[in-house]
């Protein structure tokens, strides 16, 4: 029964987490009651709170609580870039990706894939096409593809983008 009373709070708190949007009292009532319960260190349960800090622009919030967490997974990290990168503050989003390539963290395509959003947003040609040098060394990945086909198309580079569109095999436009 006490691993069911436990768990309870960390399934509810993680639901109601998914919500649209929260004021900055309501986020900072959902932090302290992780902490009374001793949930700080369940990285599942702080990503999810700071994934709803940055969808409600609470910036500073998530930063805090991202600073605050004692391991940065993979979700972490991401959220982070994804965040930032879609509310434009592109240079922090890029902050956080070089931060994260410095960290023991393994990137994956959906890390690849908002990087490129961000460098779309700053027009920064020559940082997606570094990004797009690391991104080929790994196995072949359509979301990164199609990071990479918005990225050039986003910094006026048909050319790229159709060229990166063409290596796409013609069976994985039939997955799913």
């Amino acid at each position: 029964m006490a691993s069911s009373s436990c768990a309870l709070p960390e399934y509810t708190l993680s639901k109601l987490l998914k919500s649209p949007s929260f004021s900055q009292k309501h986020l900072k009532a959902i932090h302290s009651r992780i902490i009374k319960l001793g949930l700080s260190n369940s990285t599942i349960l702080v990503t999810s709170l700071i994934n709803s800090c940055v969808k409600s622009n609470l910036l500073a919030d998530a930063h805090q609580t991202f600073d605050e967490l004692p391991h940065r997974d993979l979700v972490a990290w991401t959220s982070m870039i994804t965040g930032h990168a879609h509310l434009s503050f592109h240079q922090k989003s890029l902050s956080f990706f070089r931060r994260m390539i410095g960290s023991d963290v393994a990137l994956d395509a959906f890390s690849f894939s908002n990087a490129l959003v961000t460098c779309s947003g700053i027009k920064g040609l020559n940082l997606g096409r570094e990004i797009h040098a690391q991104a080929i060394k790994r196995p072949f990945d359509r979301v990164v593809c199609n990071g990479l086909i918005g990225f050039y198309i986003n910094c006026h580079c048909v050319a790229y983008a159709e060229r990166v569109f063409e290596l796409v095999p013609v069976e994985e436009f039939y997955l799913e």
